[in-house]
């Protein structure tokens, strides 16, 4: 996880709001508005032009895709769904 997030920086955000791929952001950002804005980021650098991502047996089984051999996969992390019920000191 960390080898994901190491290239993500708090100012990634504020870079790109200054980059003319802005457009290409919000694009980016209406494909996945179901996702965190962290993903979205993940997504967005790894791959700009993703319409979808999903697992390979997703592709594979509920989409009816194969995958290309050694074709380049896109990391996001899984959202955490936890729910705490206590004091976190």
């Amino acid at each position: 996880m960390a080898n994901i997030t190491d290239s993500l920086n708090v100012d990634d955000l504020g870079e790109l709001l200054s980059n003319k791929s802005y457009i290409e952001f919000l694009h980016a950002v209406s494909n996945f508005h179901t996702y965190s804005r962290r993903n979205i980021l993940l997504i967005f650098k790894q791959m700009p032009h993703a319409t979808n991502v999903a697992s390979f047996d997703s592709w594979k089984n509920q989409h009816n895709r194969t995958i290309i051999r050694d074709s380049k996969s896109i990391r996001i992390l899984l959202p955490a769904n936890k729910i705490f019920t206590g004091i976190i000191e």
